[in-house]
């Protein structure tokens, strides 16, 4: 074969194969949520990890964005998470607790990401296990925070123990919700 006609062949093939993988990433699309799925599920159990371990004020780190939070008076970052460590310890002392958890796992539904788990709670010396829904959002370093906890199933143990583990992310402007995004 000429040369010539050689390397117009081999351009052409080389066009068609870079055309080929152009349009198979345009109709399969290039897909984050696979990736953001295991950081979701990976803070997920870090957290879940730290609260059944006893190691309240990790588990707190891992749910809290230091860096996008305005500091306010009385809501510094210590002073939340000493008091909200505080709070969950005197619960168990009290007799209601995360006992443990199982099947924590997140998946795509509609293009959203659902991360969910079965959480076993101790209250009295009675456990019950509840499925319950993390929501979750993109902290400032790119890694997933526990925004809440949310249990979807059967009788709560009241609301004081609910809101434990409501906005545990702290308290961002809707600019910065809106710009990390919610798991809902």
């Amino acid at each position: 074969m000429n040369p010539k006609v050689r390397k117009i062949v081999d351009r052409v093939l080389w066009g068609l194969l870079f055309l080929l993988i152009v349009y198979l990433l345009a109709v399969i699309g290039v897909q984050t949520k696979p990736i953001e799925t295991l950081q979701r599920t990976s803070s997920s159990k870090s957290f879940m990890k730290q609260l059944v371990a006893g190691h309240y004020e990790k588990a707190f780190d891992v749910a809290y964005d230091r860096k996008a939070v305005r500091p306010s008076p009385g809501n510094e970052y210590e002073t939340s998470r000493a008091a909200w460590a505080a709070k969950i310890k005197r619960w168990k002392e009290d007799g209601t607790y995360i006992v443990s958890y199982r099947d924590l796992k997140s998946s795509i539904d509609d293009m959203a990401v659902l991360t969910n788990a079965f959480v076993t709670i101790s209250h009295n010396g009675q456990e019950t296990e509840h499925w319950a829904g993390f929501y979750l959002y993109k902290k400032s370093d790119g890694s997933f925070g526990i925004e809440g906890l949310h249990f979807l199933n059967g009788e709560l143990l009241n609301d004081e123990w609910e809101q434990m583990f409501r906005n545990l992310g702290g308290q961002r402007s809707e600019t910065d919700q809106e710009r990390n995004g919610f798991d809902q």
